[in-house]
């Protein structure tokens, strides 16, 4: 059994005849409800096992399931793909039996598949139906602080300084790794109260592998000078191996916090009983000491007995050329946004005609492609192009991803004489054999593919 969140590491293997060519067509898929599966993207491992008594090359998977709610989910998983199946060659006798060269080849499967071809079969893969206990955590125990964490984690907490002054901020940075689901992985909780004040922490993670850290830096600001340490924290989690919750907390890290250093005022010179005959310019300057001093004006500036410069005139600040050209900006401005409004609020209130108008610039693109490799005479591009252009218009017509339209769901779903089939099948064929089309050919594909897929529109 597992719990919600929980970080489940599987493996997913898909066998195929060693005798078989196969082509992938799809990534793994999830089928089932009250599970996720993140999606693959690194390329999976090729291998090869021996299954009662027959070889089979193997593609694996490593990537994890969370149940995200309670209760037995089954599942499933699938690809798509396609086997190219040799096929037996054919007597090519005139006058029936055997052949003129039949009995100087062996009945050999490597022969089969010289002389006699391959047939494309679509397949799908599917695996056997799992079921996916999801139980619910335990109330019993579970700490204040806990934020949804499920693994195995490790804390580590330490402070970039050790001595401070009262004001001065700090960084205290908290590292907590392990493996486990680190988007419930929270930072620490600082304790409130009047000795530290405190800010929002930010957070970085680091993969290796199946295990990961994450890393939290947060600011913290002295208030006092009788601080002796920062404070212990705590980070809770569940181990789902013991199924129990554990409560890592670090050590108080002791810090030296000082008084703030202010400069102190300059002491004042005592007065001499005995002055000596002053200096013109110490006398100077105690006269003016004296006239402040008798003026009342110490520590004020002197009037100005100039009348400076004068302005013609008064220009208001909304006849200003400056304050004109910013008012015409922002105007502008304005405009812009509320006709970008106005076009969001069509596009949300008809998204099929927006989405009709993305299919036909599409289709426009696509088409022009096709024409340029029609002039030059390239028909293993024109028709890779037109499978392309193919898949784009019924991916989005049928709700699909472009890439895993295969031949098998245009013939499932479309007529069999669609003339898309035909040219869809041709381009398959080409990325295997080769393509040699003449200029007629591309010519009548490429007026039947527009005709088809302008009437999607």
């Amino acid at each position: 059994s597992h719990y919600p969140g929980e970080i489940v590491p599987v493996t997913i293997k898909a066998y195929f005849r060693q005798e078989y060519r196969t082509d992938i067509h799809s990534l793994v898929t999830l089928q089932g409800d009250g599970v996720v599966m993140p999606q693959l993207r690194e390329k999976p491992a090729q291998t090869q096992e021996a299954v009662g008594g027959a070889t089979y090359n193997v593609l694996s998977w490593q990537t994890t399931l969370s149940g995200i709610k309670e209760g037995n989910h089954p599942l499933t998983f699938s690809l798509e793909a396609s086997l190219l199946i040799p096929q037996k060659r054919q007597s090519r006798s005139l006058f029936g039996g055997g052949g003129l060269f039949d009995d100087l080849m062996p009945d050999d499967p490597f022969f089969d598949s010289f002389f006699g071809g391959y047939q494309r079969k679509p397949i799908t893969v599917t695996s056997p139906p799992i079921v996916f206990h999801v139980v619910p955590l335990p109330t019993e125990n579970q700490p204040a602080g806990f934020s949804g964490a499920i693994g195995d984690f490790a804390l580590k907490i330490t402070a970039n300084h050790r001595e401070i002054e009262v004001g001065e901020p700090l960084t205290l940075t908290t590292a907590i790794s392990g493996k486990g689901n680190f988007d419930r992985v929270e930072a620490p909780v600082f304790p409130e109260g009047p000795d530290w004040k405190t800010y929002s922490p930010t957070s970085t993670m680091t993969e290796h592998g199946n295990t990961g850290t994450k890393t939290f830096e947060q600011a913290i600001v002295a208030k006092n000078g009788a601080i002796g340490e920062i404070p212990a924290l705590s980070f809770s989690y569940f181990d789902p191996a013991r199924k129990s919750y554990i409560t890592r907390t670090s050590s108080p890290i002791p810090v030296s916090v000082k008084p703030t250093t202010a400069p102190s005022p300059a002491p004042a010179q005592p007065a001499k009983s005995n002055a000596e005959p002053a200096k013109p310019q110490v006398a100077a300057a105690s006269a003016a000491a004296a006239e402040k001093a008798a003026t009342g004006m110490e520590g004020l500036a002197p009037i100005h007995l100039d009348a400076g410069r004068f302005q013609p005139r008064i220009v208001p600040l909304w006849q200003k050329s400056w304050f004109i050209g910013v008012g015409g900006f922002c105007m502008v401005t304005l405009i812009v946004l509320l006709i970008q409004n106005v076009r969001l609020q069509r596009r949300e209130k008809h998204p099929e005609r927006e989405r009709r108008k993305q299919m036909k610039l599409l289709l426009h693109d696509d088409l022009q492609k096709i024409e340029q490799a029609k002039s030059a005479g390239d028909g293993f591009a024109f028709l890779a192009l037109c499978r392309t252009a193919i898949q784009n218009q019924l991916g989005r017509h049928w709700n699909m991803a472009p890439t895993a339209i295969s031949l098998a769901n245009l013939s499932s779903r479309l007529q069999p004489e669609s003339a898309l089939v035909e040219i869809f099948r041709a381009a398959d064929e080409a990325a295997y054999g080769g393509a040699t089309l003449s200029r007629d050919t591309m010519q009548e594909y490429s007026d039947k593919l527009r005709k088809e897929l302008e009437g999607l529109l």
